[in-house]
């Protein structure tokens, strides 16, 4: 996220903590465990649309800048 990059991950494990499902579409792709479809159409959301590729990696980015030590030491 901090590089602008668009994430795709699985909601197991920690990632629902560090990814909310609020940000699904703004910030990261999202998909079920297992759901070999769901895994597989985003992905290929994110191989050929650019537009919503483009978002999620510039969404990730200002989330990530909201919280990095420069933010902190503003309050």
């Amino acid at each position: 996220m901090s590089s602008g990059v668009p994430i795709v991950a699985s909601s197991l494990g920690g990632i629902p903590n560090i990814v909310f499902a609020e940000q699904e579409g703004k910030t990261c792709f999202i998909f079920t465990p297992g759901d070999i479809y769901d895994r597989l159409c985003k992905a290929k959301l994110m191989l050929n649309s650019p537009e919503p590729r483009l978002n999620a990696g510039k969404g990730g980015r200002s989330e990530v800048e909201k919280h990095d030590s420069r933010a902190a030491t503003k309050k």
